[in-house]
């Protein structure tokens, strides 16, 4: 059995389940979600494979930034689009790997609060602290 370790309690599942765990948060039209996004050797894929549908099937997306970063962790790449239209969203995605899983952290909302989308992104960036011994 694996021992899970939630916010409200602790229980057993059977071995050979996977930790999927993510946090959701939001601030009036602001969404920020994080938890883990892929494995060291497929998360690079992954988004490439979303960008690119993205690209192709999205009308009006505009990718706006996309670099790799040291922080939170090395390693890490940062992700900036936007999609008008009737979509209207402002997305900022940053990854970073702990130990053999790589993890997310995405701000969106309407394109009309991108400034607290980069805003909630920037103190995430500043505040981040490691917990365990796996990171990076």
């Amino acid at each position: 059995m694996t021992t899970c370790n939630a916010t409200e309690c602790v229980f057993e599942i059977p071995e050979g389940f996977v930790d999927d765990t993510g946090y959701e948060y939001d601030y009036g039209p602001v969404n920020v979600v994080t938890g883990p996004y892929g494995t060291r050797q497929n998360w690079r894929q992954k988004v490439e494979e979303a960008l690119e549908k993205f690209r192709t099937s999205v009308p009006a997306y505009e990718l706006l930034e996309r670099r790799e970063i040291d922080r939170p962790a090395p390693g890490g790449e940062l992700v900036v689009l936007k999609v008008g239209g009737s979509l209207d969203v402002f997305e900022l995605s940053i990854f970073w790997p702990i130990g053999d899983v790589v993890w997310a952290f995405r701000s969106r909302g309407p394109q009309a609060v991108e400034d607290s989308c980069r805003e909630v992104a920037q103190s995430f960036l500043n505040t981040y602290e490691p917990v365990g011994a796996e990171e990076t």
